[in-house]
């Protein structure tokens, strides 16, 4: 028989290396931003952007009202949209086979940076998706002072 005598380091080195390789994998796939789906409550889904002028948060509230929707900036610039999607009914005689889509009320936060204007906003509702505009403060530029040299 033949025996081979491991090195201690390099084996550690290979698990090491092999550790570090599954976990830039999952910083990879986490890049993209998490989502966590609870079972059985309606939460909208999101997307923040920023434009030159504002900052555009848009919520896909697909079957959900305009007049169930209420959105509040505070001064602190916390953002609150809530809202409720009614269940629907299809009636007595209808037997369902299987319920996917979920229904209830909701309530999705955003802390905006302290450059929002929370005295310019907007929002907008077309074909199920919510817009709100929040526009950014104009910046205090500082001033060149030339100074003299005696």
């Amino acid at each position: 028989m033949y025996y081979t005598k491991k090195e201690a380091n390099r084996s550690f080195d290979a698990f090491a290396n092999k550790m570090n390789q599954i976990g830039n994998e999952i910083i990879n796939q986490l890049d993209g931003g998490i989502i966590i789906e609870r079972g059985g409550v309606f939460n909208p889904r999101a997307d923040v952007s920023e434009s030159a002028e504002s900052f555009l948060v848009y919520l896909e509230l697909a079957g959900v009202k305009k007049e169930d929707v209420s959105i509040n900036l505070n001064e602190e610039g916390l953002l609150v949209v809530k809202g409720k999607k009614e269940n629907v009914s299809y009636g007595d005689n209808v037997k369902s086979h299987r319920t996917e889509r979920v229904f209830g009320d909701f309530s999705r936060n955003f802390q905006l940076p302290e450059t929002a204007d929370i005295t310019k906003v907007s929002a907008k509702y077309d074909n199920g998706t919510l817009l709100v505009e929040i526009g950014k403060k104009e910046l205090i530029k500082p001033k060149d002072v030339n100074i003299s040299i005696d």
